[in-house]
């Protein structure tokens, strides 16, 4: 499952600074307010300090514990963005940058330039992504390639599996299981994440605002 023929170096990367930004742990349900935290947080907290998910839900209009509405939706996700962005009076942009509409075939020059552009945003101080699947929000804050054989572990050019590294604001799944920080999902497995039409993965950019990093515990 999941599986990429292509080739290349074996490119590994986690961006620390969207770990910093992670409000963790989430309320009941609120997966979406909580992805929403971390995004804003990580696109202007030198300009607004550190906002917490209470201080978000309140700009909004509802409480941190409610969300506001029940599995609130991409749509709403991105209203929700805009108008804290109209409040704040901050340039940005906000778009579903990827569903099973706009997904290219696996393995072809479009997948190629796709998964090209996700590292590439994820290596960014302007643009944030959050992943949608399987009724939850997690922001994608790596990705790590690897082999297919024990004796190309170390090698260039030879065929690599690829992932997406996610963090996880959800600290206790509904069957009382206690979650890591960092999850993942195999590239090739996010085509068949996204096949509803409710799931993606959305973009968030400040548009070149100035920025400079201050650390959530400094």
């Amino acid at each position: 499952m999941g599986r990429s023929p292509s080739y290349g170096f074996h490119d590994r990367y986690v961006n620390n600074r969207i770990l910093e930004c992670l409000s963790r742990p989430q309320y009941d349900a609120s997966c979406g307010l909580t992805s929403l935290t971390c995004v804003v947080n990580f696109l202007w907290s030198q300009k607004l300090g550190i906002i917490t998910q209470e201080q978000l839900a309140r700009e909004l209009g509802f409480q941190a514990r409610s969300s506001g509405v029940e599995e609130p939706g991409n749509d709403i996700i991105l209203k929700w963005f805009r108008k804290f962005r109209a409040k704040n009076g901050l340039r940005g942009s906000e778009d579903i940058y990827l569903d099973r509409s706009s997904f290219p075939p696996i393995n072809s020059t479009n997948y190629e330039n796709m998964y090209a552009d996700i590292k590439s945003m994820v290596r960014s101080k302007n643009t944030i992504l959050i992943h949608h699947t399987d009724y939850h929000y997690n922001i994608i804050c790596g990705y790590f390639d690897a082999a297919e054989k024990p004796m190309e572990a170390y090698m260039e050019n030879t065929p690599v599996k690829r992932w997406l590294l996610l963090a996880e604001q959800l600290d206790i799944s509904d069957e009382g299981k206690e979650e890591n920080p960092i999850d993942a999902i195999r590239l090739g497995d996010l085509k068949r994440a996204v096949k509803d039409k409710a799931y993606g993965v959305l973009r968030f950019s400040n548009k070149g605002e100035k920025l400079d990093w201050v650390p959530r515990h400094a």
